[in-house]
């Protein structure tokens, strides 16, 4: 089988949850004897913009196109057919029997549809990016969690926001109705929507999307090759380890987290890890240093994807302190792979993937709650422990690739998908 992935951004520069994702399922399906390619966008200054160039990621073929981020209008950060152009060469080159979208922000809108000309599309709901043009955050500027709001209040969100503001004020096309219809489109063309939890599925089909066509399907978890489950358990003498893994901005509700901490008795014996790329919103972060100057706050910085269960295992327990829904944070699943707790805000997919245990959650925003949870946990063994006994299975990228594969199978073997892939090999014919 030949599988076209398309992602926003990509491996070896960009290290966050659905980069990682494509890349751990693509070379899974490459170990299972499948033909994977990858297409993703790049911010490269200097260069031309949709200029394509060809790489290779450990053995993984990919295809890069420049996207520096540059639209002249609101239109231009849902529709470009210059990226549907490139989808059509790339595509029209290696003839895939299958198009599986991670990520579309460096893209277009208009790419399921193109692609649903020639073969069967699955699209992976990372976020809610298709939802919500702001970043898919569902939150508003002023901190308001956002629900399901009429198009006018959302432009009005927009307008008020810095970058997609003056996007909106230079005028020149597009609207938030325009770009719902489009989204509505491409909920046609798409064969399938995999939806990592049961709270983004809902949101989803709350908006519109077919019941039907959108499934949950649990994330495998990206894992070095080389390790296995470790099982966790006590990490000996030393102060207690907590750990945060992630980006490093306000909507990930790290100064949440940093605020709690500092508000702990001195006496108390603890680190902060905190690891995570400072580079993409270095006011925030330098901000958070400044006012939380305290030894036992470590700033690790990044780290490669090959570290992680080394990273993992000298933490007592993962916080996730998100101010926003989430989905199905791969932090929280690695975490549980190594047999490590959680503690994360009670909202959206993270208090769903601590239902079966293995965590513990605080409300969402409250440093009062999170410090109150934080002080159970330093205050003996036994909670941890508790916790640590109570971690869930978590599906293995083995099992994630199989099922994967399920479902391209069943889909090209319908009739639809046989008629795709005779027509897409027709003389080598692309959309």
């Amino acid at each position: 089988m030949r599988v076209l992935q398309v992602v926003h951004q990509f491996l070896p520069r960009h290290l966050a949850g659905s980069e990682i994702y494509t890349y751990s399922l693509s070379r899974e399906l490459q170990k299972q004897g499948h033909d994977v390619w990858v297409l993703h966008g790049e911010i490269e200054a200097g260069k031309k913009e949709f200029e394509v160039e060809r790489d290779e990621v450990d053995g993984l073929p990919v295809f890069r196109m420049i996207y520096n981020y540059r639209p002249a209008d609101f239109r231009q950060t849902y529709l470009r057919p210059e990226a549907e152009a490139v989808f059509r060469t790339v595509a029209s080159e290696i003839r895939p029997d299958v198009v599986h979208i991670q990520q579309l922000q460096s893209f277009s809108l208009g790419l399921p549809a193109l692609a649903a000309r020639r073969s069967p599309v699955v699209y992976t709901l990372h976020d809610y990016g298709l939802l919500c043009p702001l970043w898919g955050r569902m939150r508003k500027e002023d901190g308001t969690i956002c629900t399901a709001p009429p198009a006018e209040e959302c432009a009005q969100c927009l307008s008020s926001a810095p970058y997609f503001g003056e996007l909106l004020a230079r005028g020149g096309g597009g609207s938030v109705v325009e770009r719902r219809r489009v989204v509505d489109g491409l909920a046609r063309a798409v064969h399938r929507f995999l939806a990592p939890s049961r709270f983004l599925r809902g949101k989803f089909v709350e908006l519109g999307f077919p019941e039907d066509r959108v499934d949950h399907w649990p994330l495998g978890v990206p894992w070095p090759e080389e390790a296995s489950l470790a099982g966790g358990g006590e990490k000996g003498a030393g102060p207690r380890v907590f750990a945060y893994l992630g980006t490093l901005v306000p909507h990930k509700g790290v100064h949440i987290l940093l605020e709690a901490f500092a508000g702990l008795p001195a006496e108390m014996s603890f680190v902060l890890d905190v690891h995570g790329d400072p580079t993409k919103d270095p006011a925030y972060v330098e901000d958070l240093r400044q006012r939380f100057a305290d030894p036992r706050i470590r700033w690790r910085g990044e780290f490669p994807p090959d570290r992680i269960r080394e990273v993992l295992e000298s933490a007592d327990c993962v916080l996730v302190p998100s101010i926003w829904y989430e989905n199905s944070p791969l932090t929280i699943l690695q975490a549980f792979k190594t047999g490590v707790p959680v503690l994360v805000s009670r909202f959206g997919g993270m208090a769903e993937l601590v239902e079966r245990g293995g965590g513990e959650t605080f409300e969402m925003g409250s440093v009062t709650d999170l410090r109150r949870k934080l002080t159970g946990l330093l205050d003996g063994d036994s909670e941890l422990r508790r916790l640590r006994e109570s971690i869930p299975a978590v599906r293995t990228m083995k099992e994630d690739g199989e099922a994967t594969l399920g479902l391209y199978s069943s889909l090209l073997s319908s009739r639809g998908g046989r008629l795709w892939r005779l027509l897409g090999r027709l003389k080598g014919r692309g959309p």
